[in-house]
């Protein structure tokens, strides 16, 4: 048994001493490295890249893990044609003089339309909207009237020019034109062609006139009130009538001026009145026309110049202006300026100073006692500054 025992444990000395020199002598079974592959992908998706990614880049893989679907994020991009104006880019507008049909990538088209071409304005046309004297662009821009005049523009036809010296109305058109003013008001004559012609060359020079035809039956009606005539001039875009009831003390005045207001607005044009003079009831007959006239457009006043008489003919829903004031040596330039001012101040859209030199019209019987282009040069200004476009 004892042998026994010893073979058994010499036996296992034997074995146990053979495994740990195997052990020894062996190399470390490790497993297999991964295999890698570089493959270009979209930058953004990291998927494959299809002809539309804008970035790509080359990055490794474990193979067997490397992307196999394309990018979805960039597509074939979608072009659409828009017309747009050749010189601005931008897309055209009625008033390009030139257009293309272009293609854009959709979302990268313009969206906003041409500024360098815009809508022509319309020829300048008097016009009331809203209770408001218009002109410029066909009667839809308000204006504010500020100038300065003779009455007796006009009326060198009948020799009454003495004031001028050797000068001509040509000369006084171009006097009034080169300061800047935008507004006179002139009595009419029976010469048609001549008043249309003055008008005319008036419009040129960017000034309005209101042409007045009448004045009172002492004097009556200055002109032929022919739809011909009033059609006619009313046609230049630049004149307005005038018809009130001044240097009377009855009230057939104020009827006929009604009437003739009713005739020049059935003709489609404006009217002005409402103005009275040197009567003794010339504010109550004048407080009386615009009571009974609705055909007159605009409400005047006349040579009172108190902010309240304007004030009151606003109440009448009426655009008003003071159509006459003058100097009769008393008030003094800065007095005549303040007038003017004071006739926008409180809500009156027109305002002209008149120069006189015509013995016994109005009392007056000598040229104004101050410089005449004086009140040019701050009317000229005065419009400039109320009328900023």
């Amino acid at each position: 048994m004892r042998t026994n025992h010893h073979a058994f444990l010499l036996c296992l000395f034997i074995g146990l001493g053979l495994n740990i020199l195997s052990i020894r002598n062996c190399k470390p079974i490790l497993p297999p490295l991964p295999e890698y592959i570089a493959i270009e992908v979209c930058t953004e998706s990291g998927l494959l890249p299809n002809e539309w990614c804008p970035a790509k880049e080359t990055r490794l893989f474990e193979k067997g893990a490397e992307p196999t679907s394309i990018c979805q994020i960039h597509k074939a991009p979608e072009y659409i044609l828009i017309e747009i104006c050749a010189e601005s880019g931008l897309l055209a507008n009625p008033w390009c003089p030139i257009k293309e049909i272009k293609s854009f990538t959709k979302g990268q088209e313009p969206t906003g339309y041409c500024t360098i071409h815009k809508r022509p304005e319309a020829p300048p046309r008097l016009a009331i909207r809203d209770g408001k004297i218009c002109y410029r662009d066909g009667g839809t821009v308000p204006i504010i009237l500020c100038g300065v005049s003779r009455w007796e523009a006009l009326w060198r036809e009948k020799g009454l020019y003495h004031d001028w010296g050797p000068y001509s109305l040509a000369w006084y058109e171009e006097e009034l034109g080169k300061y800047g003013i935008n507004y006179v008001r002139h009595g009419a004559i029976e010469n048609f062609d001549f008043v249309y012609e003055h008008c005319r060359r008036l419009k040129d020079k960017g000034i309005i006139v209101e042409l007045t035809v009448f004045r009172g039956l002492e004097e009556g009606r200055l002109m032929e009130l022919s739809e011909t005539n009033i059609r006619a001039l009313a046609g230049l875009g630049n004149v307005f009538f005038d018809c009130h009831n001044e240097f009377t003390d009855s009230l057939a005045d104020v009827y006929e001026a009604k009437a003739i207001a009713d005739i020049i607005a059935g003709y489609g044009c404006i009217v002005s009145g409402g103005a009275y003079g040197a009567s003794s009831n010339g504010e109550q007959n004048a407080a009386f026309f615009h009571q009974i006239c609705s055909s007159h457009q605009i409400s005047t006043v006349h040579r009172q110049w108190t902010s309240g008489e304007i004030q009151n003919a606003l109440k009448y829903g009426k655009p008003v202006i003071r159509n006459e004031y003058f100097d009769r040596g008393k008030l003094g330039l800065e007095i005549v300026k303040q007038i003017m001012r004071e006739t926008f101040d409180v809500g009156g859209q027109g305002c002209q100073y008149y120069g006189f030199a015509i013995p016994g019209l109005g009392g007056l019987i000598a040229p104004d006692p101050f410089d005449y282009r004086a009140m040019l040069e701050f009317a000229g200004q005065l419009t400039r500054k109320l009328n900023p476009d």
